[in-house]
């Protein structure tokens, strides 16, 4: 035999099987839609009483389970709230963090050349349209790659803090040894960003930054430094703050030198 009651939180059933004179075997369990029962209290075998009081230990029994399971449900549900609260809280706080740090360590390269800052500013509006516009080619473009580019592209030239400022300052065009000289900035960021990621250990915005930092001179057909490295060899992300990199140089005006149109840079 069987039945069943609507309670506050579903539909439970209960199912009692004679299998002796005085045995049955009993199962109640909680509908919780068409398909999906959820069963709350199974006993194989009640023995030597009547279906009445077998009936009635079910309807206790079931009872006592549906108000434990739902009070932990409830705790559960509130913990994974406050654990998810906290997880946030965490993760901003790394995130600023994260933001000052690199904020600072542009301000560094800023210190030692004022044009540095308002070029990097320019350069991240730069390479997040260069970015989006390349989204449609390469699949591994999304919205968290571009904000890690656009942020990584600020320690583009922290190297150049490791640069005499009689080359760095120069007001004129650089000697050839002077040139070799400051071309030494892009090993001098790299090693100063991998560092960073030996300490803190490797992700994905370090190894980005570290790859802009070492690549953004160098050129797709080789020509370029510190290593000469060609194609696609050369990191995407390096490659969009390149271009973006020799667009600002080239529209923006320099002691020795005046800026060039958008038409001409073009």
């Amino acid at each position: 035999m069987s039945g069943q009651a609507e309670t506050a939180d579903g539909v439970e059933v209960l199912a009692a099987r004679r299998i002796g004179e005085s045995d049955y075997a009993v199962i109640a369990h909680r509908v919780v839609s068409d398909t999906e029962p959820v069963l709350l209290v199974q006993s194989a075998v009640f023995r030597n009483v009547g279906l009445a009081l077998v009936i009635a230990l079910v309807l206790i029994t079931g009872a006592v389970t549906v108000r434990i399971v739902t009070r932990y449900e409830s705790r559960l549900s509130l913990l994974n709230r406050e654990l998810e609260a906290k997880v946030f809280r965490r993760t901003s706080a790394l995130v600023q963090t994260r933001d000052a740090v690199i904020f600072g360590l542009s301000r560094l390269a800023d210190s030692r050349d004022r044009e540095t800052g308002a070029h990097i500013a320019r350069l991240q509006r730069l390479v997040v349209l260069l970015a989006r516009h390349l989204r449609p080619h390469h699949p591994e473009i999304d919205e968290a790659w571009i904000e890690r580019l656009r942020l990584a592209t600020g320690l583009h030239d922290i190297g150049k803090v490791g640069i005499p400022d009689a080359i760095l300052l120069k007001p004129g065009r650089l000697t050839p040894d002077e040139r070799r000289i400051m071309q030494n900035h892009a090993e001098i960021g790299a090693q100063c960003l991998a560092a960073i990621g030996e300490r803190l250990g490797e992700n994905d915005f370090l190894a980005m930054a570290r790859d802009i930092a070492w690549c953004h001179h160098e050129w797709w057909n080789g020509a370029g430094y510190p290593r000469g490295l060609r194609g696609t060899a050369i990191p995407l992300a390096a490659r969009i703050v390149a271009v973006a990199d020799v667009y600002d140089a080239a529209s923006s005006a320099r002691v020795y030198k005046s800026a060039m149109s958008p038409d001409a840079v073009l």
